[in-house]
């Protein structure tokens, strides 16, 4: 099965995994969402696979290596995880209520049994090879199973005896995708076993599509020696499924850059050249703008088709008449509808013991009673909620904010990175980077090397920076094992280097004006000295200026006294000099 999304065993319900490992629900009747399940773990375990094994129990595999099974109407696991691989379950096929398969990345096959005497026993299990499982289907009403492997091998066994009746190779990466035609899903249950009885024969065509390959191959089992039918496609599969209507088989594709690819053909003729599409549908916000991505297609037998678009977080529902559709159509259609009520539910993979595995077997299962959680918040109420931060405030846990920044990665939706990366709360930001899975580093990394290379303020500059320090620090190990690492980091080097050659420059510039402003310094005239003052000014002396006027006339007779003796002096030393000469010619005599 395709492992994004399935629909129910009546097709009122579809199943959807979401960007962060969880789980949405949608009535296809009512073209709403109800309900979400996110595991504690969803973001280090998340789920790889999802197949429906009644109206309302879903099984689902793990990346460690686990399968469980999900009440959907109650949101809750039921019983205890199945363990039987060591690696991931990334292949899951359900025969019946109580009986499916599982394939693991262990490269083993198991077939697992639900009845009330077993309880989710091991039935029988087997080695595909050396390399893991990537996907499983079922044709022939259950009797054989078909595998694809990793490596683009596809084996076809007998259910029975666990033996291989036919292997064959068509692509060179892991296939993704393996959906056989089946009856188109009707809401009837009746009318359903009635020609799955009589007037229906199971017919043995499947499908396969694998990663970043852009054909689709059609198997047929009859003819298996290596004949296909391929359909060509202009970009890569995001999600396969195949209908039956007016005798002809329906195959929509969806790509990964958003379209919807439908092809339609009798799968009775034999054809040589490859399949081109027949209708190709794109959604536009309006005329000339963005497209609005298609995330899951469900092809209908009353020539219908079933689209959700948009983005995860508020998607919209849309049935597609086959018949209305041209070659190349465009539709304008808003951002998003208005998402109405949902339950949502996050709880840990193992539930109580009480809930055994055969409760949710059976029609007959009493629910309890439970507290349904509020309304769950647009895109963008949880983006206002992450601006908090800049009023004081928290903000959004680490977890919520790692599923806003997977969901603007995976999107490439600039206004939820820039949201996101705007925040600057140290333990919003550790917590976020934290939770956040090792595939999306290189990514993150990108997105902020391109933001740092564009002009911004220093506060965001500054707040970017802490982010890229923080990634470094909790993924340091994820950097240090990709081949690629120079290349991721090559970006922030270079912005290091010009950044100290501009401090360089700035650091010399600096020294100069300091050097200027020292010498243009006045001189500090409220210097204290050491000196006496000459004359002391007391304000509460009467007869200040009887007394300075004694003291400049005391002060100027002393200049007068040492005028006087000064010129005695100087008379008399000149006539010491005089008496000296003559005495000094006296003696020459």
């Amino acid at each position: 099965m395709s492992r994004l999304g399935v629909t129910s065993k009546c097709g009122s319900k579809i199943a959807c995994i979401s960007p962060d490992g969880g789980v949405i629900f949608w009535d296809a009747f009512a073209e709403t969402i109800v309900g979400e399940f996110s595991s504690a773990d969803h973001l280090s375990n998340p789920m790889l696979s999802i197949d429906w094994l009644t109206e309302d129990l879903l099984c689902f595999g793990t990346k460690l290596g686990s399968v469980c099974l999900l009440d959907a109407s109650r949101l809750k696991v039921v019983g205890d995880p199945l363990v039987s691989h060591t690696n991931a379950v990334r292949g899951l096929a359900v025969r019946s209520q109580e009986s499916f398969f599982s394939g693991g990345g262990d490269g083993q096959i198991v077939e697992w049994s639900l009845n009330k005497r077993s309880k989710g026993r091991v039935e029988k299990k087997w080695s595909a090879g050396k390399k893991g499982i990537s996907a499983l289907g079922l044709i022939e009403n259950g009797s054989k199973l078909v595998s694809a492997s990793t490596s683009g091998v596809i084996t076809v066994w007998n259910t029975e005896d666990c033996t291989a009746l036919h292997k064959v190779t068509g692509h060179v990466n892991p296939v993704s995708h393996l959906v056989a035609l089946s009856p188109s899903k009707t809401s009837d249950e009746k009318t359903l076993k009635k020609r799955r009885k009589s007037e229906f024969v199971a017919p043995s065509l499947f499908f396969t599509a694998a990663q970043n390959e852009r054909n689709i191959l059609a198997w047929n089992l009859a003819s298996i020696d290596g004949s296909f039918l391929t359909l060509a496609s202009t970009e890569n599969v995001c999600h396969l499924s195949v209908g039956l209507w007016n005798s002809d088989a329906i195959v929509s594709v969806v790509t990964d850059g958003g379209s919807l690819l439908l092809y339609r053909f009798s799968p009775g003729t034999k054809q040589r050249k490859p399949v081109v599409p027949s209708k190709v549908v794109k959604f536009l916000h309006g005329e000339g703008q963005s497209l609005i991505p298609v995330r899951f297609a469900v092809v209908r037998e009353d020539g219908k088709i079933l689209v959700i678009r948009g983005d995860f977080a508020k998607p919209s529902m849309e049935m597609l008449e086959y018949d209305d559709l041209e070659e190349q159509t465009q539709l304008i259609r808003a951002a998003s509808s208005r998402r109405k009520k949902s339950k949502v539910s996050t709880q840990p993979v193992v539930d109580s013991p009480k809930f055994g595995v055969s409760v949710g077997l059976k029609a007959g299962l009493k629910r309890e009673a439970e507290v349904i959680d509020p309304v769950q918040k647009s895109l963008g109420e949880r983006l206002q909620e992450v601006e908090l931060h800049e009023d004081g405030q928290d903000g959004r846990s680490g977890q919520s904010l790692t599923r806003l920044l997977v969901q603007g990665l995976q999107s490439k939706d600039k206004s939820i990175l820039r949201q996101v990366l705007s925040v600057d709360n140290e333990a919003t930001m550790k917590n976020t980077l934290r939770r956040l899975p090792a595939e999306y580093v290189t990514a993150l990394l990108k997105v902020l090397a391109e933001s740092l290379s564009t002009g911004m303020q220093p506060e965001q500059a500054t707040t970017q920076i802490r982010w890229v320090k923080n990634v470094l620090f909790f993924h340091t190990s994820a950097l240090a094992s990709n081949p690629n690492v120079d290349t991721i980091l090559a970006p922030f080097l270079k912005m290091r280097e010009e950044s100290e050659a501009l401090l360089r420059k700035f650091s010399e510039v600096k020294g100069r004006f300091d050097m200027v402003f020292a010498f243009a310094e006045p001189e500090d005239l409220d210097k204290e000295t050491d000196r006496e003052p000459v004359f002391v000014l007391n304000d509460d002396d009467s007869d200040w200026e009887e007394k300075g006027l004694e003291s400049s006339s005391e002060h100027e007779s002393d200049l007068e006294l040492n005028e006087e003796n000064g010129e005695e002096r100087q008379s008399i030393s000149e006539g010491d000099s005089e008496g000296e000469m003559v005495i000094d010619e006296d003696d020459e005599d």
